[in-house]
């Protein structure tokens, strides 16, 4: 049996250059494709390369799809960094907001700290500590509320369970409209 990661770059077909990586911590295969176009396959220690391979192969379709929408996307990072002064103000409202939200809602959380992330925009710790990505600041407003509202409502629902959906529905109407804009419109 094989231990630790093994990576492998190789030319797939219509796909271009891909990282196939295999690591005993994947559960199951999975397609990643960042916003560079760079793709890399996941792969579960259990699984053979060339099977990975084959169900890549498959889903020549769907990369294509998603290689499109990343295109349209919004690249935050490419924007220039903002300065000092606007980062500051941006972190001051943003914690007046969480925090007025918080008491509104009842969704208290623990801390709340803010960092130059790459791929996500906000979390939620098993302990409620909140972290939001400083690349919201080129957000608009209503989509910044939305990413606020989904990591407090991970405080009582750790998960993204239809039960969380619920939930976040009944404080943010058209989550999953958010969500689904969010991801079709910008990219960290």
């Amino acid at each position: 049996m094989e231990f630790g990661i093994i990576n492998i770059m190789k030319e797939v077909g219509e796909v271009g250059e891909v990282l196939f990586v295999k690591d005993n911590k994947f559960r199951r295969l999975s397609i990643r494709i960042k916003n560079d176009q760079s793709i890399t396959v996941q792969v579960p220690l259990m699984m053979s390369f060339k099977e990975s391979e084959l169900f890549l192969k498959k889903k020549i379709g769907w990369i294509n799809k998603q290689k499109e929408k990343i295109l349209k996307r919004k690249i935050l990072k490419q924007n220039q960094m903002p300065s000092k002064r606007m980062t500051d103000k941006f972190i001051m409202n943003t914690t007046k907001k969480i925090f007025s939200l918080s008491l509104k809602h009842n969704l208290n959380y623990n801390r709340l700290n803010y960092k130059w992330m790459k791929s996500r925009w906000g979390s939620c710790s098993y302990n409620n500590n909140i972290s939001l990505n400083l690349w919201m600041i080129f957000l608009p407003n209503d989509l910044i509320n939305y990413i606020i509202l989904h990591e407090l409502v991970h405080t009582k629902i750790k998960n993204h369970s239809q039960e969380f959906w619920i939930k976040l529905e009944k404080i943010c109407k058209n989550p999953k409209l958010f969500n689904k804009r969010l991801n079709d419109e910008y990219g960290i």
